[in-house]
């Protein structure tokens, strides 16, 4: 579940930068640069915690909710969209709106994880 918090941190810095560009999403050369750093991180951390789950599962060493819900939701956030993005993208609005499917399929599944800790209590 922190991991997937991690994730919507840097998908909040990052839509926060692309707001900074207004409507017509302009941006200086500094913004778009640090736009384009953020997507990398973003695709580098996410990447390498998909791996990382899917080789725990392979070894059997995830718990059932890590396999049941941790799992999917990273597959399902990283596929949705980030794969989609260029390490070091410029910021356009095709990117803009890969970060905001991507920002739904995150809450999407921080409410089934909630929603499940909760009937686990």
């Amino acid at each position: 579940m922190n991991n997937i918090l991690i994730i919507k941190s840097k998908l909040d810095e990052i839509t926060a930068l692309f707001e900074s560009g207004g409507d017509n999403l302009r941006f200086d050369k500094a913004t778009s640069q640090e736009i384009g750093r953020k997507l990398t991180e973003l695709k580098d951390f996410t990447s390498e915690l998909q791996k990382s789950l899917e080789k725990q599962s392979k070894q059997g060493k995830l718990t059932d909710t890590e396999e049941t819900m941790v799992k999917p939701a990273v597959d399902d956030i990283y596929l949705t969209s980030i794969a989609k993005i260029n390490r070091g993208a410029k910021p356009t609005q095709e990117i803009y709106n890969y970060i905001a499917d991507t920002e739904s399929t995150l809450e999407y599944w921080l409410g089934q994880i909630e929603s499940l800790q909760s009937k686990e209590m």
